[in-house]
């Protein structure tokens, strides 16, 4: 069932748990705009729906923009505002944020769909038993002052037997708004040794301890500015990984357990740091295999990353993987990107083009098969 399917079984789910004659009832659609404390030059415009007799139990809103103001901590999905409280503290103002006004927590939602972008917010869902509204505010779309949206939203009033349609515009209507399949060009990437305020740097390589025809190699990053998320994309066709009996070894907090194994922590591919030096470091995303190590994690103001020795890459001699390394100051706006080719004869090469991934790990596999 594709999801237009979807959403039409939903509201009708909805429309037919407590259908019953009555007066037909009245919904109403209404926008508040308001100021933005600490984000000069957007406006918060406050969704409200209403209905005079009844409730609404089930919902489908479709919002496609000029662009939308998300707030979304290394990828965490804000749509609706159960994650307001880790919003709150990494400092982050949730009010900034396009979201839906639902806690799912403590609100009993039941969710078909939801997704979000910088252009576009799409969800489906309803309220269990007897959670339907009269009068509330749904949603918050926060729009730059040069901005629009163009809104669709599907109510049902079960007690109506029916559903209701709104269609508009918010913002400013000389706007114009691309398609949601738009794809803008993206800019020439500018990579460097020093990318903004991040420098990689190869501080060390040397052979593997107990692994004969393997390299060790010891990636360090500085910064200059305040590093509040750290994204780190690992890829090769061979990555030396050490198995503890199925506990993945991304960070370096596992050391001493290697050790109790019998194994040279050198001997391992890994994050260079960890919650035994970062005990506040929310982590989000940590995986590991012979071809990928992958990790996002973020800081709170109170403990930011440092830098220093930030990677150890294990590889067989004559093998290549590359770095794609993101951070951030905690902000969406302020990222800094530098992509790394680790091994071979020059052990450290910086990109400037990251088209050129897949040329490279082709370059690793077939380094390895003739190797063989």
């Amino acid at each position: 069932m594709n999801r237009s399917g979807i959403a039409a079984g939903l509201i009708s789910a909805f429309l037919l748990t407590n259908t019953s004659m009555s007066t037909a009832a009245t919904m109403t659609l209404s926008f508040l705009q308001e100021e933005i404390e600490g984000l000069p030059g957007y406006t918060a415009h406050i969704m409200n729906l209403a209905i005079d007799t009844g409730v609404v139990n089930a919902m489908e809103l479709d919002v496609l923009a000029s662009s939308l103001n998300q707030v979304q901590p290394e990828g965490v999905s804000t749509i609706f505002q159960e994650n307001n409280i880790f919003l709150d503290y990494l400092g982050m103002d949730p009010r900034h944020d396009t979201q839906l006004l639902f806690n799912r927590s403590i609100e009993a939602v039941h969710l078909i769909r939801a997704a979000e972008s910088d252009r576009h917010v799409d969800a489906v869902f309803g309220l269990r038993g007897d959670a339907g509204f009269t009068n509330r505010d749904i949603a918050r779309i926060v729009l730059p002052d040069n901005g629009a949206a163009n809104y669709h939203l599907k109510a049902v009033s079960p007690q109506e037997g029916r559903i209701v349609e709104f269609s508009g515009r918010i913002g400013d209507p000389s706007v114009y708004i691309w398609p949601l399949d738009y794809q803008p060009p993206e800019p020439e990437p500018t990579i460097t040794d020093v990318t903004g305020e991040i420098t990689l740097s190869l501080k060390s390589s040397e052979p593997t301890p107990g692994l004969p025809g393997y390299t060790t190699y010891t990636l360090a990053m500085t910064s200059s500015g305040v590093i509040g998320s750290l994204k780190a994309d690992l890829q090769g066709s061979a990555i030396r990984q050490i198995d503890l009996n199925g506990t993945q070894t991304v960070f370096n907090n596992l050391n001493n357990l290697i050790l109790q194994e019998g194994e040279e922590p050198k001997a391992d591919t890994q994050l260079l740091f960890s919650q035994l030096n970062y005990p506040l470091m929310n982590l989000f995303i940590a995986s590991e295999s012979e071809q990928h190590l992958y990790s996002e994690v973020v800081f709170p103001k109170s403990q930011r990353y440092l830098g220093g020795d930030l990677l150890q890459v294990v590889l067989a001699d004559g093998d290549l993987a590359v770095l794609d390394l993101g951070v951030s100051d905690g902000s969406s706006t302020n990222f800094r990107r530098v992509i790394g080719q680790i091994g071979g004869d020059a052990e450290l090469v910086l990109i400037p083009e990251p088209t050129t991934l897949t040329t490279l790990l082709a370059l690793s596999l077939l380094r390895r098969r003739r190797a063989a």
